[in-house]
């Protein structure tokens, strides 16, 4: 008699691998506003993430008001 075919799950590995553990945040920028994050990513050596991460990150530095 042959053995029979062994069901071991979901096989891991498979499908595009994670990529980062922080989630993804998108929004729309008019286009000046875009142009003037890339210019100072590139005068910085960056990546225009890094430098709205930067910029949103100090605003929420500066304005820790309590709303009522």
């Amino acid at each position: 008699m042959a053995k029979s075919i062994s069901v071991n799950g979901k096989k891991r590995g498979r499908g595009r691998p994670a990529t980062g553990v922080d989630p993804v945040m998108a929004f729309r920028l008019p286009a000046a506003l875009k142009e003037q994050v890339e210019k100072q990513a590139q005068a910085n050596g960056e990546k225009p993430a890094d430098v709205l991460r930067r910029i949103v990150e100090k605003a929420l530095k500066g304005k820790r008001r309590e709303r009522p």
